[in-house]
């Protein structure tokens, strides 16, 4: 799962600074959150990395009702 949330999501930029070239943040120098936020980014995707598609729809039989049922965007 983490491979597909990686290929399908354009930004995981989770604060400001982790873009380098938009950032104008200006305590990025002396700035801890950004470290602490991409150690929490890391630790999502070694969640999502010890998972598949398959584990997610393993239930699909209960899921497939809930979806048709969904309203429609």
């Amino acid at each position: 799962l983490g491979t597909v949330i990686r290929q399908t999501e354009d930004n995981l930029d989770l604060v400001e600074c982790f873009n380098s070239e938009a950032s104008r943040c200006p305590i990025t120098p002396a700035c801890q959150l950004a470290g602490m936020m991409d150690e929490a980014l890391s630790a999502f995707f070694a969640v999502l990395d010890r998972y598949t598609l398959a584990d997610a729809l393993i239930n699909s039989s209960a899921l497939v009702p809930l979806l048709r049922a969904a309203p429609r965007a």
